[in-house]
């Protein structure tokens, strides 16, 4: 195992871990305990504690996985309870910083007895030692395999030397949700690379399906090769070390072809259905260095009035969710700005709202306490430097047959949609500055829709010839014409930093309106006071 763990990032993040719990202590996040324990298990398969918060833990303080690992954190030290082999990385790491460290070898001959010993006189001298917490749910639904050293001890403590064990997740996602300098970094690379497979995974190989005719795609294969991407981004031109980058999830790729329709939760999996010429949802994440990013979009083929009208509403949602989301505004009140605004503006889509529009994310794909729902604690508010996966949709919208009476390609078969926007988006420094996206990828409509038709076989047109009028570009191919509007083409080809200009413009334009709404909201004040 090659590793080298930063001391001084560790000791830095220790610290702030031992003072936050020492300050809350007696708070709800922390309930009231008097050590706190980390008991990171050994998994079959790597997958299963991908997500752990034991092992974000882990990676937040090591930047690794120390698996069959047990973390105590008194009021004056923390105990590492550790394979030798594993013992031996750590071992820099003593002598450094204002909270001690300590490093316990595992033992066989006496099953750890002794090191057990150790930890529970160091807990039973913290405090009033008789409250141990940890990641309660967690610790149940990630236990390991077993036999492993960190259930074991579970065990020991719970059952044996008599301690009561609290909840401390709130606390510990509290913690992780305030994003150091290089967490911020490591956010932004991979919300980069999620926007990159988006753009030159995706999109290209949608287009190449579209535009032959009669190709049969399964959603699985389109998610296959975008997978494959993640495991080697040099297959669209990006080199990167090895394991540096990999995939969040699964891709999740649907379309009209669904087998059960579509789903836009995080709990969504790809389907064997085929790929249709309609409403395209994708969604998307890459981790670097274990930190995650996560992008979803909607592009529509052939639309129809009202798939454009939605979808146009739904761009207007996530731009008032994204002028709500500031430092010092509740987490809860995104939802409640998504859903007066739908009141006012479009109030047929508010029963298509989803209950949860998203979630902070890094080491946690999707934090269970900072999320962002009507019924998150009004305690949990936004701060400087705090990343969310902010997902705005609607789910089900019917499509009547009126709708789609002049529907062409396979929106004409369809009776209902549903469309997903989603985006990695960074907490600005000040309460009047929305929420930055960091994944750029456009969702002007525009952007996101193209036109399929069918060339007649007496078309003065030949097989194989291209046309340009008035800006669209025509491509027949097999008496079938692709036509593609300049800005899609525009949008493919488009260079990253031309990407990340056009949307610091539209940050800005929102911005400004929000500035206005304010200026003017006053106005109507001072009036009325008069």
């Amino acid at each position: 195992m090659s590793v080298e763990v930063n001391a001084q990032l560790f000791h830095e993040r220790l610290t702030r871990l031992h003072g936050q719990w020492q300050k809350g202590k007696a708070s709800s996040d922390w309930g009231n305990a008097d050590a706190v324990c980390i008991p990171i298990p050994k998994f079959d398969d790597d997958d299963d504690g991908m997500y752990a918060k034991t092992t974000a833990v882990s990676r937040y303080l090591f930047s690794y996985e120390f698996n069959a690992t047990v973390l105590v954190l008194t009021r004056t030290e923390l105990h590492i309870l550790t394979s030798d082999k594993k013992a031996k990385h750590l071992e820099p790491l003593v002598g450094k910083g204002s909270v001690k460290v300590t490093i316990h070898t595992s033992t066989k001959d006496d099953k750890n007895a002794g090191n057990f010993a150790s930890l529970v006189r160091a807990i039973k001298g913290s405090h009033t030692g008789a409250r141990l917490g940890i990641p309660a749910k967690d610790v149940v639904s990630h236990a390991g395999v077993e036999g492993n050293l960190a259930l074991v001890w579970m065990t020991h403590a719970k059952e044996k030397a008599g301690l009561a064990i609290v909840d401390v997740t709130r606390g510990l996602s509290h913690i992780m949700a305030h994003k150091d300098a290089t967490e911020l970094g490591y956010l932004q690379k991979a919300a980069v690379m999620s926007n990159k497979v988006l753009k030159h995974g995706f999109v290209k190989k949608m287009e190449e399906v579209f535009e032959e005719e009669g190709k049969v795609v399964k959603h699985s294969e389109m998610a296959q090769h975008l997978d494959d991407i993640m495991e080697d981004p040099s297959k669209i031109g990006i080199k990167v070390p090895p394991d540096t980058i990999e995939a969040c999830y699964f891709p999740i790729v649907q379309s009209g072809g669904c087998v059960k329709g579509y789903n836009i939760k995080p709990s969504a999996a790809t389907d064997e259905g085929v790929l249709t010429e309609d409403v395209v949802v994708v969604s998307l994440g890459a981790r670097f260095k274990n930190y995650c990013a996560n992008v979803a979009r909607t592009y529509v083929i052939d639309s129809v009035d009202k798939v454009e009208r939605t979808y146009k509403a739904l761009v207007r949602v996530q731009q008032e969710c994204l002028a709500g989301m500031v430092p010092g505004a509740k987490l809860a009140d995104v939802h409640k700005r998504a859903t007066d605004f739908l009141a006012k503006k479009h109030s047929h889509l508010l029963p298509h709202l989803p209950k949860s529009l998203g979630f902070s994310l890094g080491l946690d794909f999707r934090d269970a306490v900072y999320k962002l729902e009507a019924k998150t604690d009004p305690g949990l508010l936004f701060a400087a430097g705090m990343c969310f996966n902010l997902a705005v949709g609607f789910a089900d919208v019917q499509l009547t047959a009126a709708d789609r009476a002049n529907a062409k390609g396979s929106v004409k078969d369809m009776s209902q949609f549903s469309m997903l926007i989603a985006d990695t988006v960074k907490i600005a420094g000040d309460d009047r500055t929305p929420a930055e996206v960091l994944t750029k990828a456009s969702t002007d409509f525009s952007d996101i829709s193209f036109t399929i038709k069918e060339v007649d076989e007496d078309d003065d047109e030949e097989d194989g010839e291209e046309e340009e009028d008035e800006g669209v570009e025509v491509k027949t191919v097999a008496g079938r014409a692709t036509v593609l509007k300049s800005r899609l083409r525009e949008r493919t080809n488009m260079t990253d930093e031309a990407m990340e200009a056009r949307q610091k413009r539209a940050e800005k334009q929102l911005k400004l309106r929000e500035q206005m709404r304010d200026r003017n909201s006053a106005k109507l004040m001072s009036k009325l006071g008069g």
